[in-house]
């Protein structure tokens, strides 16, 4: 058995490509065993293809902790459940491995409290060589992303100078510029890695830079670029208007991934607020200048506003023209037959045209919306049905799904 391993807790900071390296860390887990490195309990196939990667740390959590399931809201206590228990059978993990190389990734890292993770980390580095890795990214880029990624997610409802008013506030959290400093206070050696420097291979330049880069594992194939990836500000701030009108995230939902089903997402640049950009740059400079210090000069984080730059952040009149075409077009009678139904064991009031909105890429592969409901959708907790308003009026479907669930041409 070999002595001391070398343990890689990949930090899995928001928006810095942590869900493309956690897809390609379970899909090449067997590519990366050959090259003698451990990434034990990959997640299956089905989190991946549903975009719900969240790497191997929740999974070691729910085994060693005897959790049957983890889901969104046992990971708002999480630092309650990464106990001593877990940490422990973490350890012995890592102490029967055959391999020389152990990695963990887990965007949740950063929630466990101090004195746990420390505790853990004192543990491991008794018997073994622990190592973080990170990826950053420029201040206002990142909360820009974490805003859209919230409204993406239907888990915030104000415009984002409000989400920065809340970072600030630290009443909503930025996991890179809110949890870095906690993670430099570890006594443990640490690789930040720039986020925008990796370009598009963000997978090779993290197997680059940690020493990993092994013919096999450059060679294996890259996550889709679609992967966790953010919708445009201009769609978000939509978002947030038609969640304020209708009061109802699940329509909103339907509504926004709709409009990108027909006409993709607009070309137009990000924006850039100077003003915001420097209330992040004076709030955050300690941590700014401590994030500085893990990278080489040239891929250092700005620390001033950028010169002449000013794009305000505006809904496009033609999104939200069109958003407003589709809800006219909603339908005051269901499609057809609906639950129970349709099969025995279909939850009642199941409809297979909301399924298909509300999870485009089945629809996207033409797979039948009952069968993959009843053989994966239920057991992946993917989303099938559309709440009522806030008046109560129950939401139809759109009408330019037909019966065989294919989006038609925009009228």
């Amino acid at each position: 058995m070999i002595e001391r391993k070398r343990v890689i807790l990949h930090i899995g900071f928001h928006k810095t490509g942590t869900s493309a390296l956690q897809v390609f860390f379970s899909n090449a887990s067997e590519e990366l065993a050959v090259a003698g490195i451990d990434y034990p309990y990959p997640e299956p196939a089905s989190n991946l293809s549903a975009g719900l990667a969240v790497g191997n740390l929740p999974i070691l959590i729910r085994v060693f902790g005897g959790d049957e399931i983890f889901d969104q809201e046992q990971a708002k206590d999480f630092q309650d459940r990464f106990t001593r228990k877990v940490a422990s059978g973490i350890c012995h993990l890592i102490e029967e491995s055959p391999f020389e190389i152990v990695l963990i990734s887990g965007e949740l890292f950063p929630l466990i409290a101090s004195d746990r993770l420390e505790a853990f980390l004192t543990q491991l580095q008794s018997r073994h060589d622990p190592e973080l890795l990170c990826l950053v990214r420029d201040p206002f880029d990142f909360v820009l992303s974490m805003w859209k990624q919230q409204v993406r997610s239907m888990l915030y409802t104000h415009d984002f100078e409000t989400f920065v008013d809340d970072v600030l506030a630290g009443r909503q959290q930025a996991s890179m510029l809110t949890c870095f400093d906690a993670m430099a206070d570890l006594d443990v050696p640490m690789t930040v890695l720039r986020y925008e420097r990796l370009g598009k291979d963000i997978v090779g330049g993290v197997l680059q830079a940690m020493g990993m880069a092994e013919p096999e594992l450059l060679a294996f194939e890259r996550p889709a670029a679609s992967v966790n990836a953010s919708m445009s500000a201009s769609r978000a701030a939509l978002a947030v208007e038609l969640l304020q009108e209708t009061g109802d995230p699940d329509l909103t939902d339907v509504l926004v991934k709709t409009l990108a089903r027909r006409f993709g997402g607009p070309s137009a640049s990000e924006p850039y607020d100077p003003g915001l950009h420097a209330r992040l740059l004076a709030h955050f400079s300690r941590t700014i200048e401590r994030i500085n210090a893990h990278l080489p000069q040239q891929d250092a984080l700005a620390t001033d506003i950028r010169a002449d730059v000013v794009r305000p952040l505006q809904v496009s009149e033609d999104d939200r023209h069109i958003a407003r075409v589709i809800l006219a077009e909603l339908a005051q009678q269901p499609s057809g037959l609906t639950g129970r139904d349709l099969h025995p064991d279909l939850p009642i009031g199941f409809d297979p045209a909301v399924y298909l909105l509300r999870n485009p890429d089945i629809a996207a592969a033409g797979v039948d919306p009952v069968s993959h409901f009843l053989t994966a959708g239920q057991r992946e907790h993917r989303p099938w049905r559309i709440r009522r308003d806030k008046n109560g009026v129950g939401m139809p479907i759109l009408a330019e799904w037909n019966e065989t669930g294919v989006a038609g041409e925009a009228g």
